[in-house]
This record gives structure tokens, C-alpha cells and sequence, in this order.
């Protein structure tokens, strides 16, 4: 298992959503973009906080996307692919 944040990951479940460019996890009021590096594996870095309005997503709860799912939920330009 991997635990990026504070979800976790089976290794291979975590490829396959990598490989199909879905690389920002979306989680309460955090994102972190997912990188993948030869000798360190899987790694998450947090990008945003969101303060004082409502949270991204249910406490507990998480969504994996591509900057375009990300850009659109925050209604602005964070992040690229």
C-alpha cells in the first residue's frame, strides 16, 4: 500500500490512474499532484489549501483528476498538464 495524503493506494490501482494522466488528488480541503520517480516510487507534494470557504470534498472522501478536473472544480488556472 501506498498513502499519498492521506488516502491510500494499492501500487498497481495507483499506476493505472497515473498512466491515464490523472495525477491531482483532490481531498477535503487539500490537492496534491502525484509525481512518480524511478527511485522514489510514488509521491505526493500539496499544491493548494482551500481556507475559509466550503471544503473540495467530504471529509473522508477523495476524487483523482487531470489538471482540466482540477482547474474546473476551483474555477481558475492552477495547475497544467
Amino acid at each position: 500500500m501506498i498513502k499519498l495524503g492521506n488516502v491510500e493506494f494499492n501500487e498497481n490501482e495507483l499506476q493505472e490512474l497515473y498512466a491515464n494522466g490523472k495525477k491531482f488528488i483532490v481531498q477535503f480541503r487539500a490537492i496534491y499532484q502525484v509525481f512518480y520517480s524511478k527511485n522514489m516510487g510514488f509521491y505526493a507534494n500539496k499544491i493548494y489549501n482551500e481556507y475559509g470557504k466550503l471544503p473540495l470534498t467530504k471529509k473522508g472522501r477523495y476524487f483523482m483528476g487531470n489538471a482540466k478536473f482540477v482547474n474546473d472544480l476551483l474555477g481558475k488556472e492552477l495547475v497544467v498538464d
